[in-house]
């Protein structure tokens, strides 16, 4: 039985995939073997099937990153990202000094990153949460809360800025006077009193607006916060911050469209389906590989296994368009058990020799794309029966990043799942 450790306990350990590896050129790899080939035997001739499955929703709450905007692609639809999060006190019983006057109110979130294509103009919305965030409650990204109907805080046409640190949200004069007044109060006593009166706020944008692409935002980064702007008598005052701190609930939201793109054509005709994957984050696809018979390998010793997946769409117009994944995840499972279940090749101390992360090799005397795994331990398993796992799962590692790839299914013309092993003759 494989590690019953679940993708979201190490899922933060695996970011290597797009921090520490580049890509590299080279020809596509074969399994080859030692100089004493006498005693070897390669196969590449079985070939595994895969299809593309939707995302279930998954956990929503208090990710390291929220998203915020809006990816359109004929070939996985439409997907708009945003956000609910708590505000806290950064003082209890704060008041400002004597005659003192409001200038302004802005909402400063910052960027750690942006994907996809942010000079499309679109319009940020800000709205007033109107339901309670529970710590001891579960959220999924597909949630939809109660939130006011009257705009506190918008920012229009926004495009980003090359290399800006945040985005910066002008709040309604209303809603910073009324902010403004709660100094001095019982409410802002606390930050448990304050969550009594706001239980929050929610960031969204315009779905009428444009836009092909989003922001990955921090929201508990020290610069992350409600500011309010104001002066009087002590001449110290200038600034007081709600903050969207650790202790903040903080929810992702996504919604989807698939109608009419090319993974809804995909999900419905399974035969469509085995010819390409479709694998994106934002809690859209990932992709169920079923390995073929290796009753064959029976009795023989495993040297080495390599799964490779191609892209079957590189350097073409649309998917120039959006980055494809740094990495993508490759992990066990089994029918009706939601867990997936580590492989026995992977290895947190050197994630680098089980593979997964993106290389452009040359393919058929074209460049491609590929991700490739090193799987003899899982394999060798697999031969000998002694594994449970009844599909692999292939995904997007970053859920909370609109990144994705289209690769060649079992059955593409050109670039099939490749599986390659290596075995001792008998």
């Amino acid at each position: 039985m494989q590690s019953l450790s679940r993708i979201l306990l190490f899922r933060s350990l695996l970011v290597f995939g797009a921090l520490m590896l580049f890509s590299q050129c080279q020809k596509d790899p074969s399994v080859a073997g030692p100089d004493n080939g006498d005693f070897l035997e390669r196969i590449d001739t079985l070939a595994p099937e895969a299809y593309t499955v939707l995302i279930d929703a998954e956990n929503a709450k208090n990710q390291n990153d929220v998203a915020l905007g809006k990816v359109v692609d004929s070939r996985f639809g439409t997907s708009m990202a945003s956000f609910y999060s708590q505000l806290r006190l950064t003082t209890n019983s704060f008041t400002p000094g004597a005659n003192a006057v409001l200038d302004s109110a802005v909402l400063v979130i910052a960027i750690e990153s942006v994907y996809g294509n942010m000079d499309i103009p679109l319009d940020i919305e800000v709205y007033r949460l109107e339901e309670e965030l529970v710590s001891e409650t579960s959220y999924t990204n597909d949630l939809s809360l109660s939130v006011g109907s009257t705009l506190i805080g918008a920012l229009d046409a926004y495009t980003y800025p090359d290399d800006a640190a945040s985005i910066r949200i002008p709040m309604s004069a209303a809603f910073a006077s009324e902010l403004f007044g709660l100094f001095g109060t019982s409410t802002t006593e606390s930050s448990d009193n304050f969550l009594a009166y706001l239980e929050g706020i929610y960031v969204s944008i315009d779905p009428a607006t444009g836009g092909d692409g989003h922001l990955d935002l921090d929201l508990t980064n020290a610069n992350s916060a409600l500011n309010l702007y104001f002066r009087s008598d002590n001449a110290n005052d200038s600034i007081y911050s709600f903050v969207m701190d650790e202790q903040a609930i903080r929810l992702n939201k996504y919604e989807h469209d698939f109608s009419s793109s090319e993974l809804q054509a995909a999900i419905d005709d399974p035969s469509t389906n085995e010819e390409n994957i479709l694998l994106s984050g934002f809690g859209v696809s990932k992709a169920r590989v079923y390995l073929p018979d290796l009753s064959v390998l029976q009795g023989k010793i495993i040297n080495q296994a390599k799964l490779s997946f191609y892209q079957t769409d590189y350097n073409q117009a649309l998917a120039n368009e959006f980055d494809v994944p740094e990495y993508l995840f490759l992990s066990g499972g089994i029918e009706g058990d939601s867990i997936q279940y580590t492989l026995t090749d992977y290895s947190s101390t050197d994630p680098t020799a089980y593979g997964g992360t993106i290389q452009l090799k040359e393919v058929n005397g074209s460049f491609t794309n590929v991700y490739t795994y090193s799987l003899p331990r899982f394999i060798q398993r697999v031969v000998n029966e002694e594994t449970t796992l009844e599909y692999l799962v292939l995904e997007v590692l970053n859920n909370n990043n609109a990144a994705r790839v289209k690769l060649g299914g079992g059955s593409h013309p050109d670039l099939p799942i490749k599986l390659e092993i290596l075995y001792t003759k008998p």
